[in-house]
């Protein structure tokens, strides 16, 4: 079974607006990082932000079989929320 680590930035209401995979687990947290700086920054605007850091495992048909997650954050961006 092969497996990969996934860093998604998700935004309420739109969906995954990044995300990032890697093989290695420092690149991964590096990658996750990054993420919860772009929820930080003006990129995407106002809302709420999931940052999550997942290690997906894979079957021999490319399906995800298991998520185990790592990291997470919630970043609330804006007033109005």
């Amino acid at each position: 079974m092969n497996y990969v680590y996934t860093a998604y930035l998700y935004l309420k209401g739109r969906g995954v607006v990044d995300l990032v995979e890697r093989h290695d687990l420092l690149q991964a947290i590096d990658a996750w990082e990054d993420l919860v700086e772009e929820a930080r920054s003006d990129i995407f605007g106002e809302g709420i932000y999931e940052a999550t850091l997942y290690r997906e495992f894979y079957d021999e048909k490319g399906r995800v079989a298991k998520s185990d997650l790592f990291r997470r954050a919630v970043i609330n961006r804006g007033d109005e929320l």
